[in-house]
């Protein structure tokens, strides 16, 4: 039997960052996990490459479904390692919500999708995206993702968030889609000082006139190797066994980019949605953005989850009579 460590290991490393416990303090959920908004009753669904029982999931008693299908009927195979490293930045930020774990290898997203949605999630996670953006012109959207488009506006509407990955150097569709909260990037540094990240996307939509990726960021790494978050996957996986980076113990691994930053903004907007169970897609974003912090000389918005629950907090009381 293959074990690992069941703790985000104390490593003599380059500057990196662990999980959950550095993850929640840096972008203010710790405080907001204080006041009792952990994601409690609230489902998101997270469509991706596997997601392998690692001993960090089972030893915090994280509630995460996973989900066979007939395309894959082994969601707990990961051989490539995203999906299950994706769980740990949910996690470390919601880590009472329930994830709905549902593998998808197939480049048409959308069987896996629906599957989710007969889950009936509040949030579904999408740390991937198809890099077409800049290659068409205004409103030339090609004709294979109409589908996708089409699922992703009726379910805003009906209330899911959708959170996508902005992208690290690409220009993905459906982060640029205006009814997505597209997740980018800011590095921190080693002094805890947040800088925007150089492998974090930023793009104005061709396709989406008026349209500017991201609306948030959440942690990132930096060029050339987006090495910042030590995330647990599987030991035999691809992302185990990266060219650029060894890890000297098993089943850990040293990485990060949007995707990472999309399961800290789906987390995020768990947290406020236990609050506010009642408020849109789009209320949940505005909230998320209006009380980010601003990087001086900028217009990159990082995560504030301390800011963002209280001021749910205030709104909730508003709404409930005395």
């Amino acid at each position: 039997m293959v074990t690992s460590n069941p703790s985000s290991p104390l490593l003599n490393l380059e500057h990196h960052l662990r999980v959950p416990d550095d993850l929640a303090h840096y972008l203010g959920a710790t405080a907001a996990h204080r006041r009792g908004w952990t994601g409690e009753g609230i489902k998101i669904a997270v469509i991706d490459s596997g997601f392998w029982p690692h001993p960090f999931y089972a030893s915090r008693n994280y509630q995460i479904t996973r989900i066979p299908t007939v395309h894959e009927p082994e969601p707990e195979v990961d051989l490539y390692g995203h999906g299950t490293a994706q769980l740990a930045s949910i996690l470390s930020i919601a880590p009472n919500a329930e994830v709905i774990a549902i593998k998808c290898l197939n480049p048409d997203p959308c069987t896996a999708l629906e599957i989710a949605l007969h889950y009936s999630p509040h949030i579904i996670n999408c740390a991937w995206g198809f890099d077409i953006d800049q290659d068409h012109p205004s409103g030339a959207l090609p004709e294979e993702y109409w589908r996708l488009e089409k699922l992703i506006r009726q379910t805003s509407e009906a209330g899911i968030t959708w959170v996508a990955a902005a992208g690290n150097g690409q220009y993905p569709f459906p982060a640029n889609m205006p009814e997505v909260l597209s997740a980018g990037g800011a590095y921190l540094n080693p002094q805890g000082q947040f800088e925007i990240s150089n492998l974090s996307s930023r793009f104005e939509s061709q396709i989406y006139p008026g349209r500017t990726v991201p609306d948030l960021c959440g942690i990132s790494g930096n060029l050339p190797h987006g090495r910042l978050l030590l995330v647990p996957v599987p030991p035999s996986s691809r992302l185990a066994k990266r060219k650029n980076w060894k890890s000297p113990l098993r089943g850990w691994a040293l990485f990060s980019g949007t995707s990472g930053a999309t399961g800290m903004i789906s987390g995020a907007v768990a947290l406020l949605q236990q609050i506010l169970p009642l408020a849109s897609p789009l209320e949940l974003k505005q909230l998320l953005i209006k009380t980010a912090r601003l990087l001086p000389h900028s217009d990159c918005r990082v995560l504030d989850l301390d800011a963002a629950s209280i001021a749910a907090e205030k709104l909730a009381s508003r709404l409930i009579p005395s």
